[in-house]
């Protein structure tokens, strides 16, 4: 039954809330077998060029998705939460396209592919719920080509911001407004493509502007609505974490290339479903 809990909450976050799974699916759930693996902090989950037979899905901790280079560069594409599915693409394409590390110390449940498949064959709400699912992940990639390609600085460590605090409320990890990151400032200048310098002085000015408070890992957003202005922070394209809490965000139409306007009918404000009294932060 480990399998099928861990399937059953990714459903559950990821179906559209008129879906419902009846006990005869509940059934066909509780048959998938799974296994459980506990991840060091540093560990690989998933090699690049590697065959990964099956998918793991991440229930503690966090791990680092990123693309290698053959003289050791790399770039980073994402940031997996707890819910997230990882390994995907080697189902499809016989290799693994990234290499996924654990920042944490992490737990993922690994379900091979013909389980897997037989399960989809069996809930046609779980293929819906992995289509959603890998869905949010190329959406939030797109989002972090913009980062690296066109936004400034501010810009993208604002974005990087507010995306991750909304992530991570959806998940009941923290707040929209104050949480722990599980980086230091010298992955996090991995993750929004700066060097370490040029990030420490984009968050010391960040500080300065009363947007943004930082302590050891604890993050506090103190103007969340200015940060989402300068951002142009806009979170329609996050899944489910739209639905667990919806945050202040600006639509493209009320911004201005290099000059974003904040206008009261562009935010929206609706925090329910958030864990209060959490919190979390960045390590300097």
């Amino acid at each position: 039954m480990q399998g099928a809990n861990v399937l059953l909450r990714t459903l559950r976050a990821y179906l559209p809330g008129e879906v419902g799974i009846d006990d005869s699916e509940m059934v066909a759930l509780s048959r998938l077998r799974s296994s459980m693996r506990i991840l060091h902090r540093g560990e690989h989950l998933v090699v690049q060029g590697r065959r990964h037979d099956g998918i793991f899905i991440l229930t503690q901790g966090f791990a680092l998705r990123y693309r290698g280079l053959a003289d050791g560069r790399r770039q980073v594409l994402d940031i997996a939460l707890p819910g997230d599915t990882l390994g995907c693409p080697s189902c499809f394409l016989g290799a693994a396209l990234n290499t996924v590390t654990a920042l944490t110390r992490a737990a993922v449940a690994f379900v091979a592919s013909a389980d897997l498949n037989a399960a989809m064959v069996a809930l046609p709400q779980l293929s819906l719920a992995l289509v959603r699912s890998a869905t949010s992940e190329a959406a939030r990639l797109s989002e972090h080509l913009i980062d690296v390609g066109r936004r400034n600085a501010r810009e993208r460590v604002a974005h990087f911001l507010l995306e991750f605090s909304v992530r991570l409320a959806a998940a009941g990890i923290g707040t929209a407004d104050a949480f722990s990151l599980p980086i230091t400032q010298v992955q996090l200048a991995d993750v929004v493509g700066l060097s370490i310098p040029h990030t420490n002085r984009v968050l010391r000015r960040l500080r300065e502007e009363g947007l943004l408070e930082l302590a050891g890992s604890r993050v506090e957003i103190k103007n969340r609505r200015a940060l989402a202005a300068l951002a142009c922070f806009d979170d329609a394209y996050l899944l489910p974490a739209r639905r667990a809490s919806r945050v202040i965000c600006i639509p493209v139409s009320g911004c201005e290339t290099g000059h974003p306007r904040l206008t009261a009918s562009a935010i929206s404000r609706n925090f329910s479903g958030v864990a209060p009294g959490t919190t979390a932060s960045v390590s300097r």
